[in-house]
């Protein structure tokens, strides 16, 4: 079956959630959540509001690892509770996994929470956004 034929099974995003679930509960059980105060996160939620700022700019840890060598608020943001490293990848600079992997972390403790008047939603897929709280 090719990669089209796969996504258009209904079965692919279900499989897909269930994944993602559950590499979620493993990386929180093997190495907890990011810890990083509510002020350093209300920055980060702020930062990536600006990076991605409408309903149709969803993102998630990837992205993240992505944009921040090229967004200086982001950078600033990250460096707050995370030591940045880069390195190459495809078309240009990344944070490692390691600081992907670290970003994730940080997404699963802070998601749903009301911080500094930003709340960062996520779906089931892994896809984030933040939204303001109102």
């Amino acid at each position: 079956m090719s990669y089209i034929g796969k996504i258009q099974s209904p079965d692919y995003f279900v499989q897909l959630v269930a994944k993602t679930k559950r590499d979620d509960a493993n990386l929180i059980t093997r190495c907890g959540p990011v810890v990083a105060s509510d002020e350093a996160s209300s920055v980060l939620l702020l930062a990536l509001s600006q990076h991605w700022p409408t309903d149709e700019h969803e993102f998630d840890e990837l992205n993240i690892a992505t944009a921040a060598p090229y967004d200086e608020r982001l950078r600033r943001a990250l460096a707050d509770f995370l030591e940045l490293r880069y390195c190459r990848r495809g078309g240009g600079r990344a944070l490692t996994q390691k600081n992907e992997r670290d970003v994730l972390r940080w997404i699963l403790g802070v998601v749903g929470r009301d911080i500094g008047g930003l709340h960062l939603r996520r779906n089931a897929a892994g896809w984030c956004r933040v939204e303001v709280v109102r």
